[in-house]
């Protein structure tokens, strides 16, 4: 099944309200069965709709701009628990994305890589956190440079983080940019102003 995430649409998911410039929405980031998916609400909608606590890893809200966008922070806490969520998915979509945001975290020190492992033809990663140290081992694919960008850009579009390498620093990924600041908040938090 090939599995596409895409920037937000512009419209509500739920009433295909156009969402003008300016116009406050809210993003959800939802772990579907084969890989994970953001959709888009209208204020009324999302207010109106029940957040699924098992497959809704996380929201925010966001506002329809005009023009050129702001650069996205990350949440590195944020990226943490959302790879430990995918973690536990088995699709093949889902191990790819979970490796790649895995070496992602490796670099910024947020996970600690322990070792790389082969088992029974398989590669494996095997990493820990300071709060979770009990290893954990992430099939690590057969990747090519295309596919790497393209499941790049699938972060990219699920976090709303800017993609246009020319607005980050040189030589700086977009994905690793800019001081941390809450991009998402989990199901259950107090929904913003």
């Amino acid at each position: 099944m090939d599995y596409a995430i895409s920037r937000s649409s512009g419209q509500c998911r739920r009433c295909t309200h156009e969402f003008a410039g300016g116009e406050r929405f809210y993003s959800v980031i939802r772990l579907e069965e084969e890989a994970p998916a953001r959709l888009d609400y209208c204020a009324l909608c999302f207010a109106g709709s029940e957040r699924d606590s098992q497959r809704d890893f996380a929201f925010w809200q966001a506002r329809k701009t005009e023009g050129q966008r702001a650069r996205q922070a990350v949440d590195f806490n944020a990226l943490r628990e959302l790879f430990f969520r995918m973690a536990e998915h088995g699709t093949s979509e889902y191990q790819k994305l979970t490796y790649l945001l895995g070496l992602l975290l490796i670099r910024k020190r947020v996970l600690r890589l322990e070792q790389f492992v082969t088992e029974d033809g398989a590669d494996y990663l095997v990493a820990t956190t300071r709060e979770r140290t009990e290893p954990l081992k992430i099939v690590a694919p057969e990747l090519g440079a295309e596919e790497i960008e393209e499941l790049r850009g699938k972060l990219r579009a699920l976090l709303e983080i800017d993609d246009e390498e020319e607005h980050a620093p040189a030589g700086e990924d977009a994905l690793a940019g800019g001081p941390p600041e809450p991009a998402v908040s989990p199901p259950g938090a107090a929904d913003p102003d």
